[in-house]
């Protein structure tokens, strides 16, 4: 299975988090999704440093989203083609950054059914096995001390 499968399909990305942040609203009333998202993820890159792998090729966009709202994320983004092509896209062609998270956490479920935990590596194109290897020195050298 090639990588390029994981592309986001931003409708039906939309439409995922759209239906959870009915269930969130309907559960917690007095919380707002449309902000939480992006506490959660960020907290679990804060408990688990090295989980950004997990997010495979989504991690450019989750990074480039969180630093963009604030979060502190160190290094900078270093591909922003790969955040374009992994990020949600509103019919506009903006970002939805919400969606984007959504599309990310999909793929990491589907990261550690795959892959052992700690894989840097992703197959990007079977016919040629081109491999994309994932790496973000800044990031890293800093929850490595």
């Amino acid at each position: 299975m090639e990588f390029i499968e994981f592309r986001p399909n931003s409708p039906h990305f939309i439409e995922l988090y759209d239906n959870e942040k009915n269930q969130y609203s309907a559960k917690n009333p007095d919380k707002n999704l449309e902000e939480d998202v992006f506490t959660v993820v960020y907290g679990y890159i804060q408990r688990r440093p090295d989980a950004f792998l997990s997010l495979g090729m989504y991690w450019w966009a989750v990074k480039d989203i969180l630093q963009k709202r604030g979060f502190e994320l160190a290094g900078y983004v270093e591909s922003p083609a790969l955040v374009d092509l992994y990020s949600v896209k509103n019919p506009d062609g903006s970002i939805h950054p919400q969606a984007t998270m959504v599309a990310a956490f999909g793929f990491r479920d589907w990261y550690f059914e795959h892959y052992f935990e700690g894989n840097r590596d992703f197959v990007i194109n079977d016919d040629t096995g081109d491999v994309y290897t994932l790496t973000d020195d800044e990031f890293e050298s800093n929850w490595r001390g």
